[in-house]
Order: C-alpha cells, then structure tokens, then sequence
C-alpha cells in the first residue's frame, strides 16, 4: 500500500538521517578493517559491523521504494558475506570499491531526493563491487590511495531510525551494538514518531470499520439475491411468461446485472480485507517499533536511588542497605520518569515509617541496618515493580487511631475494618500515622500522590504488609503506554469505552438472578455476591429507566475490589486510541480521555479507579474477600484460555465452567507461558492472532518443551485458511477450530476426546 505524502516525507526524513549514519559507520569500519587485517578477531568484528550495516540500508531502502541505494548496500553485503564464510584476504581494491560503492549511495539518495537521474553509470559500479572488489592475493599488501569520501556527520540528536520494512533487523543491531551502531535522539522526536504512529492506529481501526461496513454490504446483497431469486421463480410460475417475452426477458437482464453486482461486490469485498490486513501488519509494525524507541533500562532510574536512601538513613539515624534486582528490564521512558516521584516518596516512606531505629533492631534481633528492596520484573505487556522493606510493617492500630480522631466518615465501623481494608486509608490526601510534623514526614503528603502518580500511568498500587517483618508495595505499569483496547458500551444513545484491562468478565443475566444484599443489590459471581449499580445511575445520566428481563453486565476489577456495572447494550471490543480532552470534561474524574469511534463519533473513555470510587462511594465498601472455605473444585480439570478479546474469553470461560472446567485466563501468549510455569492444566484453547506472543508461537513453546509437549493445545480461530490450519498442525496443535464454525458442542466435544 502507498505511504500518503505526510507520511512518505517523514519516512524519507528518516532514511535520510539512517544512510548518513550508515554511511560513517562503513567508512570507519571499511579503515578499520584494514588496519586489523592480519587479526583475526578483530577482522571477523569489523566485517560483522559492515555487513549489518549494509544488510539495514538495503531493507530500509528497499521498503521505501529507493532501488539505487538499495541495490548497491545488497551488493556490499554479498561482498562481505563471502568474507565473513572464508578468509579472502582484504585487497586495497575491495576497500576502494566499497568506499566509492558509500559515496555513490549518497549521491543516489541526493538524485531521488530531488528526483533527478543518477549522475553515475549504476550497472557499472554494481558489477565493480562483485567482480572486482575482491583482488588477488599479490595485491593485499598495497595501501589504500583512494580518498575518504566527505560524509556529513550525523548530529547527535538527530533522528536514527530505520523504515518499517527493516526496524526489527535494526532494533536487533542496536541491542547487540552499543558503539557505532547507536545514536542519541530527542525524545520530542520520539514523541512526534509516536503522535505519527497513533493517526496511524486511528486510520487502522477506521478502515477496520469500513472493512466491516463492506462485509455488511456484501452479506445484503447476498440476501438480497436469495429474495430474488424466490420472487422471481415465483413470478415464472404465478404469470404465463412466453418465452423471449418482455418480462422475461427484464428477469433474465436483472439476473445477469445482480451476478455482475455481486461478482464486483466480491471483489471489492476481498480487495478491501487484502488491503485491511496490509495495512493493520504495517500499522502494528510501526506502533510497536516506534514504542520500542522509547524503551529504555530500568538501571537509568535505579542509579539515581542509593545515593537517596543513604543520605535520607543517616539525616534519620538509621542504617538501610539498598538492594536492587531488574534493572536490565526495559519499559518505556515515559513510564519510568512518571515513577521517579512514586519511588521517591516510597523510599522515604520505607526508612521513615518502615526501618526501625537501631536499637529496636537490636532487640528484635534484626541485622542492624535494614534491608529495602526494588525489583522490576517482565510482566509480558506490563511491568511489575516490588518496593519492599524488613521494618516493622504497618501500625493497623495507629491507622483506627487516626481515622478516629480525623473523624472520617468511616469511624463509625472502624473496629470491624479488616487490615487490608485500612490500607486503603494511607492513600487519602492530608492522612498520616505521624504525630509530629518533620521535614520528611507528617504531612500526609505522599502515598496519594504516589497512588496519582500511578494512575496517571495507567497503572495501579497494593499494599502487602505483615506487623514486625515488614511492608511491600507492588506497583503494577504498562511496559508502553500507547493505544489499548476497550469495551463498547451504551447506555441509550450515549456510548463509553472502558479499558478492558480492569474488566474481569461480561455477561448477561436474567433480572430474577439478581440477589438483595443490604438494602442493595448483586450478581453472584463464582460464589461471590458482587455489588451491581446502573452506569446511567452512577454517571448521573437523567431520567433512564430499563425494565428489560436480561440485564448486561460489565464486570468492573480495580486492585481487590470489584463492581457489576449494568449496561443497555455491549457493542464490542476494539482498539482504541486515547486522546487528551480540554476543559471542561478535563476536570469530571471518571473521564480519562476520548477516542475516535466509526464515522468519526467521539466516545468518552472512562477512568476505572475514579468509576469505581463513583459506584462504590467509598475504597472500603464491597469488597470482595477470597472465602477460606471454598471449594476450590480439586477434582475439576483446569483449562486456560488464552484470548486478547474479552468476549471470546467470556464466551469460552462460561462455556467451560457451565460443565465444570476450572478456567483461568490470559490475553496474550507470553502471559498464557508464564500462567502454565506456574500452575498444571489439562488442556491449553488459544487464539492466534494476539500481541507479544501469538497462538503459533505459545503452541510451538509448549509442544517443544520436554515438560509440557503432551498437554493437549487448541486452535480457536478467525483464520481458516489451509495454509494456517496446516501452520497449525505443525506447530503442533492438537486440535483447530474456526471461530466461524464454532459451536460450544463441537468444542466440548473436542476436549472430551483429548482429555
């Protein structure tokens, strides 16, 4: 598919800074290559270099359509993969030609820029760099006469990023090359390649509806064939038609036109979709290289807190030893500079509140100098970061204390709170367990912000703490914050987006299954009363009143708690791309931005946490707590179900656990590989089309593991072709299943026969 102009000018902006930094790392690597010709492992590095060099500009090239470059940098890399598989010494005549083989690729670029003709005889040169670019031996003594060619310097903030058609490759190269190969960026740069990278997301999933709209079209008009041919017999057989008569002769001529209308509607129809899937492949090429742009090492936050938490233990008078695990993760700059606030004020809350005095150590029998904690760990999709200390942990009888004192509307039940219920108290602004004011603590100035803070990121806080051995906080990010998808609601004609990243579950549930608790009401969910609420009612949509016997339900799940939010309609799941809203609607605190739905309608996004407070009134009500005493079906088969849609997820889930499966489930492959290290399944239902790790590649990582390659895997999928089914199989999968065949019978039959 073409690049619009916009965008082709960017693109070529970009190539442009790539081949001039291309260009000096031949150069230099072409001299350096001479210099250490006669040592081996020096020759073997400076060939790798060019050859993944040459190998980069030919792909970004060839992506973009610039044949010359591209020709010339794919003759070099021939050139150099000979070198690389044998010991061809290096002639005078093999760098001569590679250095002139640079600067014709500059000039090349230069006449395409400007959209001149080359100003060199091409053909000429490529058969030079394969022919005579490797001399005899006689002449590898020689030294070089050939000038080096003026290349511009690549500014150090300037933009070095290869097109779509080659940024794996490059990103690899970069990873494995910290010198040559590397080049500092502006992150405003970045940050421009991202707002680019979105409109492409957003142009993605408007085509995704036009796609729709056309399938749609295709199906009425099939329809529409159907009823015709039915009126048209039935007009034959009800009126004497003579042959060769008008109307039969209207009849035949209308057959003939709505066979070309469906033939052309057909291919329009597959047309589009061949167009759709090119253009979503290039989309979430882009988006998620674009992404990796901005990741970089947690060790870059890491250093700045030693220092921290050295200074702050001896301004207190304490001893704190900082232990750091992780730092070799890499998330998204963004994210890590949004968490340098959080840190600090967790560190400082770990050795003001954590860390006991030395002589409280010392007579707990504690290592005098305390021991904090932060590690970062790769969560498929999200970052997880653990702040831990081994102090005294949290003062639950000081927390009622002060809730009494500050008379908080919750006083009244204080007593009856459980402790994982009271943490919720040290997030709220103006509240602290201190007594005295200092200039570290007291204020009450912290944990809310550290709790913003997060949120912003679209990450959520908990707490785990156990009285004398000490506290944990565990902060839960996205390892990129960019598009992500969202569920569809309407509640008559207004439509919301939740982020399907705190739904736990939809359903559809009869009025009478609806329970009374407390003067309230709820759904039962795996045995748990959940509190259910309107959404009109909790956004204070006026005059919405619904008598419908089948109530749709959105599951809401923020940190341990969790509401049904009742719905008039479930329109679907989607990719969204949240955008920044002005004011007014800045300032409502469940609207965390906007997004573009089909025909260009705007669609509030809703911001989870602050629904949640909304529907709940207050962190401390309904809060779902695991029952000790529940059956935790031992004898039930446990099958994990691994989808990125939300409404397949539930379909299946409530397919399986209405037979009595045990169900967990995963959004992507990665995350399903790291549920299966950790808990036995008898049986794996996977999709295929899915981020960080697709079905193909979860089946192949099972199959080939010695531990898992008898467990039962299958395919449930939108791709149906007998290329994918054969892919499939060889991946290993005991089963396919196209979603457009599904039936909940065929699939219950299927896991009978593997299990």
């Amino acid at each position: 598919m073409p690049f619009n102009p916009e965008l082709m000018k960017q693109l070529l902006a970009t190539f442009q800074a790539e081949l001039e930094e291309g260009a000096n790392t031949l150069i230099n690597g072409l001299v350096d290559l001479e210099k250490h010709s006669n040592i081996p492992e020096k020759r073997a590095e400076d060939i790798e270099s060019i050859f993944r060099t040459a190998h980069n500009l030919k792909g970004a090239a060839r992506g973009l359509g610039i044949s010359a470059v591209g020709d010339i940098a794919h003759n070099i890399e021939t050139v150099f993969s000979k070198l690389k598989s044998d010991n061809t010494p290096i002639s005078k005549n093999t760098i001569d030609i590679c250095m002139e083989a640079v600067d014709k690729m500059l000039m090349a670029m230069s006449s395409f820029t400007n959209n001149q003709p080359l100003e060199f005889d091409i053909e000429n040169l490529n058969r030079r760099i394969l022919d005579d670019s490797i001399d005899s031996s006689e002449d590898k003594d020689k030294t070089l006469s050939a000038p080096v060619p003026s290349v511009k310097t690549q500014d150090a903030d300037a933009v070095a990023k290869p097109s779509p058609a080659n940024l794996t490759d490059q990103m690899e190269t970069n990873k494995k090359t910290a010198g040559s190969d590397t080049v500092r960026v502006q992150i405003k740069t970045i940050d421009k390649l991202s707002e680019l990278s979105e409109e492409i997301q957003s142009s993605k999933i408007e085509l995704d509806d036009y796609c729709g709209y056309v399938k749609h079209l295709d199906k009425s008009i099939q329809d529409f064939q159907e009823s015709w041919k039915d009126m048209s017999s039935e007009i034959e057989s009800s009126v004497n038609i003579g042959e060769g008569s008008r109307l039969q002769k209207i009849i035949t001529r209308a057959n003939d036109e709505l066979l070309g209308i469906m033939s052309a509607m057909h291919k329009i129809r597959n047309d589009i979709i061949s167009q759709t899937n090119d253009y979503a492949r290039l989309s979430t090429s882009i988006q998620g290289e674009v992404a990796m742009l901005r990741l970089v090492p947690a060790n870059s936050l890491l250093t700045l807190m030693p220092r921290y938490v050295r200074e702050l233990s001896t301004e207190l008078g304490k001893q704190a030893e900082l232990v750091m695990n992780g730092g070799d993760v890499y998330i998204d700059k963004y994210v890590l500079d949004g968490l340098k606030d959080p840190f600090i004020h967790l560190l400082r809350n770990a050795i003001d509140h954590g860390i006991e005095d030395i002589e409280t150590r010392k007579k707990n029998n504690k290592p005098l100098a305390g021991t904090i904690s932060i590690n970062f760990k790769d969560a498929g999709s999200k970052i997880l970061i653990e702040i831990s200390d081994d102090g005294g942990g949290i003062d639950y009888n000081a927390i009622k204390s002060k809730v009494k004192t500050a008379k908080h509307d919750e006083d009244d039940n204080i007593d009856a709170l459980t402790n994982d219920q009271l943490q919720s108290f040290l997030f709220k602004s103006g509240f602290s367990t201190k007594d005295n004011i200092t200039n570290i603590s007291g204020r009450g100035v912290g944990l809310d912000v550290v709790k913003k803070n997060v949120q912003v990121l679209k990450g959520t806080i908990n707490i785990e703490s156990t009285p004398g051995k000490g506290t944990k906080f565990i902060i839960s990010v996205p390892l990129s914050i960019s598009s992500e998808r969202g569920l569809i609601v309407r509640i008559e004609d207004e439509v919301f987006v939740l982020p399907t990243a705190n739904i736990d579950r939809v359903l559809s549930i009869k009025r009478e299954d609806i329970v009374s608790i407390e003067g309230g009401h709820a759904v039962l969910i795996e045995g748990h009363p959940v509190v259910i609420k309107s959404l009109a009612t909790v956004l204070n949509l006026q005059n919405h009143v619904t008598n419908d016997d089948i109530v749709n339900i959105v599951v809401l799940s923020v940190s341990r708690y969790m509401v049904a939010l009742a719905v008039d309609h479930i329109l679907g799941e989607r990719e969204i791309v949240i955008k920044a809203i002005q004011d007014p609607l800045a300032n409502i605190s469940c609207v965390s931005g906007a997004t573009l739905l089909d025909r260009n309608k705007i669609a509030i996004v809703l911001d989870p946490d602050e629904l949640m407070k909304l529907s709940i009134h207050t962190e401390s009500q309904y809060q779902v707590v695991e029952d000790a005493g529940k059956d935790k079906k031992k004898e039930s088969l446990r099958v994990l179900v691994v989808d990125d849609s939300i409404t397949t997820r539930t379909l299946e889930k409530n397919i399986l656990e209405s037979k009595g499966y045990h169900v967990t489930t995963a959004v992507n492959g990665q995350e399903g590989w790291d549920i299966i290290q950790k808990q036995p399944f008898a049986l794996i239902i996977t999709d295929i089309n899915m981020p960080i790790m697709n079905g193909f590649e979860l089946t192949e990582k099972i199959k080939r593991n010695d531990k898992y390659s008898k467990l039962p895997v299958i395919i449930v999928t939108s791709l149906g072709s007998d290329a994918e089914k054969a892919r499939g199989i060889d991946a290993g999968a005991d089963a396919y299943i196209v979603k457009s065949e599904f039936e909940s019978g065929t699939l219950l039959q299927i896991i009978d026969q593997l299990i």
